[in-house]
């Protein structure tokens, strides 16, 4: 006779997840080439937007206004971005990544990781406001011009004083009298 306890096991939710980790992994060697495209696009995607941006600061700074520093964090995390784009695209050619299996899947699976942050950055780029007003500083600093003819009614004034017959000097209103 048969036996009186079966045990069921639910294959089909844990094939599935396997099979898409599986195809999900494959993907990065599979893609490759086209990952690799999707990556340079998005990067200059990424460039033109801070160009666009530094336009759009550089008007502001023109107008006395100072730089918001979430506007300065991201556009340092993009030369960052950019520097590690240019360097993962530059290994595509070496032979280390053409060579076996495992150096493409790796790199494939940090071609793929680069796209992500690009796209990260790139969803990140929407500022309202990019400058702000400086305030103003609590000294404010006065022109001082220069007196004209001051060096002259010096000069009068001394030669006056070295004179033995003079013993007083008054001095009167704007230009003065002996």
């Amino acid at each position: 006779m048969g036996g009186c306890v079966s045990i069921s096991v639910p294959c089909d939710q844990t094939l599935s997840q396997v099979g898409r980790c599986l195809s999900q992994k494959a993907s990065y060697i599979r893609k490759l080439q086209e990952n690799v495209g999707t990556l340079q696009t998005a990067t200059q995607e990424l460039k033109d937007l801070r160009d666009d941006l530094l336009t759009r600061v550089t008007l502001e700074e023109e107008k006395g206004q100072r730089r918001l520093a979430t506007v300065q964090r991201w556009l340092s995390n993009v030369e960052t971005i950019e520097s590690q784009v240019n360097e993962l695209l530059l290994a595509s050619g070496t032979a280390e990544v053409s060579r076996s299996f495992r150096s493409r899947f790796e790199y494939g699976k940090k071609v793929f990781k680069k796209i992500k942050e690009v796209n990260n950055l790139k969803s990140r780029a929407d500022f309202k406001v990019m400058a702000e007003r400086v305030p103003r500083s609590k000294v404010e600093e006065r022109l001082i011009y220069p007196v004209v003819g001051m060096t002259a009614m010096t000069e009068k004034v001394f030669s006056s004083l070295m004179e033995d017959e003079v013993g007083t000097l008054g001095l009167y209103g704007m230009g003065g009298c002996r």
